[in-house]
């Protein structure tokens, strides 16, 4: 991870900028893998009081949740480094350079956060033939068009 970051730094521009199509498609991926809206099929709150943790309660349940929370903080802390450059920005002295870099990461992953919960909050639910339909329709070319890009732009020596 660090060396994507570094690869972003050298470049001068994050990889969001360079290859749009993949960070669509991880953010994409990031929400359907978090179960959020519209991807929240398996979990089915709305038709089952607490969908499939019904059954829990008390430690086990804040198990279930507290992963639940970390995978979130996670993937949001791992987007941000591959796309975002990771928070680093140029400064003066070391310990200023260590403070605003952190600084930096810890706003760029506020945003991403309130960008997915705003995805989430917007977005219906699929059901299970339309969930289907738009991952044949939308998120594999996505996916697909990202990797032929990033595997254009590494033989073009830019090191996506």
């Amino acid at each position: 991870i660090s060396a994507i970051v570094d690869a972003q730094r050298r470049l001068g521009l994050p990889f969001l900028v360079i290859n749009p199509l993949a960070a669509l498609g991880m953010i994409m991926g990031t929400i359907a893998r978090l179960r959020l809206k519209p991807f929240d099929i398996p979990d089915a709150e709305v038709e089952i009081v607490a969908g499939p943790f019904t059954e829990y309660s008390g430690k086990l349940l804040a198990v279930i949740q507290s992963t639940r929370l970390l995978l979130t903080s996670v993937s949001v802390a791992l987007f941000v480094d591959a796309f975002l450059g990771g928070g680093v920005l140029a400064s003066s002295t070391p310990v200023l350079d260590v403070a605003i870099n952190t600084a930096a990461f810890i706003v760029l992953c506020i945003v991403t956060t309130f960008m997915i919960a705003a995805v989430h909050t917007l977005m219906p639910r699929f059901r299970i033939d339309q969930g289907f339909l738009w991952t044949l329709k939308f998120a594999w070319p996505l996916a697909f068009s990202g990797l032929a890009l990033s595997i254009l732009l590494a033989c073009l020596g830019v090191g996506c």
